[in-house]
């Protein structure tokens, strides 16, 4: 009876510390480097990936780079994800290298002179 006891009283502390408010959460990610000094984020553009997590204490974000001011709002609780990149692309294949072995030619030859390309 103490174990059942026990084991309850673990699941419900469990359930409660993962459904307790989990706040706001931001990542950042940019291309150079971030200063980030409460709700205010200055970047200094580059060459190089960055990422930094904040928690703000408000319900927006101010981030400054050499061409202006931008706020962000993030007045819900959650993980936010602020992408400040200028070269992302997102959703496109970009071929690499000079390896060609995946593309395949096939020639074939169907009766009087007709052929047929196949890739």
């Amino acid at each position: 009876m103490k174990i059942y006891k026990i084991i309850l009283i673990s699941i419900v502390s469990f359930l409660f510390y993962s459904c307790s408010g989990g706040g706001k959460k931001v990542v950042i990610m940019a291309s150079g480097k971030i200063q980030a000094n409460g709700n205010n984020i200055t970047l200094d553009p580059g060459s190089t990936h960055n990422e930094e997590t904040i928690v703000p204490d408000g319900d927006k974000i101010t981030v400054t780079t050499p061409t202006g001011n931008k706020d962000f709002e993030v007045k819900e609780p959650g993980l936010y994800l602020l992408n400040i990149k200028k070269d992302t692309l997102a959703g496109s294949y970009q071929k690499t290298g000079t390896d060609n072995s995946q593309i395949v030619i096939l020639r074939r030859i169907y009766g009087k002179g007709s052929t047929a390309l196949h890739y």
